[in-house]
């Protein structure tokens, strides 16, 4: 993206959003508010650590940047729930720096102010927990080189929490 590009995305954040920047910095969830156009305007520290993608990376672009195609198909399903019902929560994975994947829940929110819709994205990060469950080596290599988790429960919009034996790779 263009520096003329990213400084339209800085001209386009909303007065709420300057405000609460350094209070979102702090926070021990990675954060990433995006536009109506998913594109992201901002993604704190932690959102950057997880990711090893640096900041200026990721400002003013949207998932698909990201993602693969399959991925995409899934995200896309996800954030149309989020949009129709104003939140959703899932399992998924976050893209790093190099190519692996994170496994972390992803907890949005649909906010409206002044005619425009914005998407508040959290992600925790659950490596530990998939770790903890016991995943055998070649699964967990499989599940954090191309993965998707199990559609009928985030369909459903159910997830009692995240365990290895909910994980299905696509």
């Amino acid at each position: 993206m263009s520096v003329t590009g990213r400084d339209s995305i800085e001209t386009q954040k909303p007065e709420w959003l300057t405000q609460m920047e350094t209070v979102l910095e702090v926070l021990n969830e990675g954060v990433v508010i995006a536009d109506d156009d998913h594109r992201i305007l901002f993604a704190n520290s932690r959102f950057v650590d997880m990711t090893g993608i640096p900041r200026q990376d990721l400002i003013g672009f949207a998932p698909s940047c990201f993602y693969t195609s399959q991925e995409m198909e899934f995200l896309r399903q996800q954030i149309d729930v989020a949009f129709r019902a104003g939140h959703n929560r899932y399992a998924f994975v976050l893209p790093r720096k190099g190519g692996g994947r994170l496994p972390v829940i992803i907890s949005s929110r649909t906010l409206q102010n002044s005619g425009s819709r914005f998407g508040i994205v959290t992600f925790t990060d659950i490596s530990e927990q998939v770790r903890a469950d016991g995943l055998g080596q070649n699964e967990r290599r499989r599940l954090l080189s191309s993965c998707a988790f199990d559609r009928r429960r985030l369909r459903a919009g159910k997830l009692d929490g995240p365990r290895a034996s909910q994980l299905a790779c696509v």
